[in-house]
């Protein structure tokens, strides 16, 4: 379940809205979701990409 979809049972909101109180209070408490830049991915499909052409190649 992502953060986003967490209902407040005090309003019936979205938690990550902070419509009340207790969602302000609730969403101060989530951990932050690990963001990746594009750049990384980036980097990381072309070294996949790289191993899968240099796995093809090299007699076993």
């Amino acid at each position: 379940m992502a953060y986003d979809d967490l209902l407040c049972a005090a309003c019936s909101g979205r938690v990550v809205d902070g419509g009340c109180p207790t969602c302000r209070v609730t969403r101060q408490g989530l951990p932050a979701a690990p963001h990746l830049p594009a750049g990384a991915l980036l980097a990381l499909a072309a070294l996949l990409t790289l191993l899968l052409v240099l796995a093809d190649h090299l007699p076993l």
